[in-house]
């Protein structure tokens, strides 16, 4: 089984990986960030560290390949950059 952690260079997401990491094998673990350069003590490792950003779909392909799970952590706002996510700065859509 392998599992993507997404977010996995903020606070949360490390701590989530170190958790991972008691259970299972670092190479059934896949961390994603927009800066790989972050993880680069995880890849050290054993994990396979993949750069994927919510605002960049094409990335996600290639960070999600070969995934069997994938535990989401975010900030926020997952792909503020798409027109159907509300942003800080635009409201919510109502239903017509």
């Amino acid at each position: 089984m392998t599992v993507v952690v997404t977010g996995a260079s903020g606070q949360f997401g490390r701590a989530t990986v170190e958790g991972l990491l008691q259970r299972l094998p670092p190479e059934e673990i896949v961390v994603m960030t927009r800066e790989p350069a972050k993880l680069a003590d995880l890849q050290a490792r054993g994990l396979d560290v993949r750069r994927g950003d919510f605002n960049d779909p094409v990335s996600l392909e290639t960070a999600f390949a070969g995934a069997d799970r994938m535990l989401l952590i975010s900030a926020s706002l997952v792909g503020s950059g798409s027109p159907s996510t509300p942003t800080p700065s635009t409201p919510p859509r109502r239903p017509a």
